[in-house]
């Protein structure tokens, strides 16, 4: 729900940029921006806040999904528009299991805090 009008990196505006596209280092970094390290959330929403989820596709690139209070999982692939759909064109009921192209590594579930988060 942040719009920095940048690529937000995990970290940079913390000083504790990832060194490495890894779920260790890039989820370090969200840490670090506040996100919550949230591992057993089981895709279930908080009750504040936001669940997300990371994945990475490693040394190369990192991605975010997004629970809505609806229930359903969206994300924003590139300069694309935002969607409800995976790789496969199916709705996004769990990201874990979801068609996620090349970001092969599920890192984990966080929870973002609404007005906690520093990114730049």
């Amino acid at each position: 729900n942040y719009r920095s009008d940048t690529y937000a990196q995990p970290g940079l505006a913390n000083g504790a940029m990832y060194a490495d596209i890894t779920c260790p280092d890039v989820l370090a970094g969200a840490v670090a921006d506040a996100l919550i390290d949230s591992p057993n959330a089981k895709n279930k929403c908080p009750k504040e806040g936001h669940l997300v989820a990371l994945v990475v596709d490693p040394h190369s690139d990192f991605h975010w999904y997004r629970k809505g209070r609806n229930g359903l999982w969206t994300h924003k692939p590139g300069g694309t528009p935002a969607t409800k759909l995976d790789n496969s064109g199916n709705p996004i009921a769990d990201p874990r299991t979801a068609d996620r192209g090349n970001y092969t590594d599920f890192c984990t579930f966080m929870v973002v805090m609404h007005g906690h988060v520093k990114i730049q």
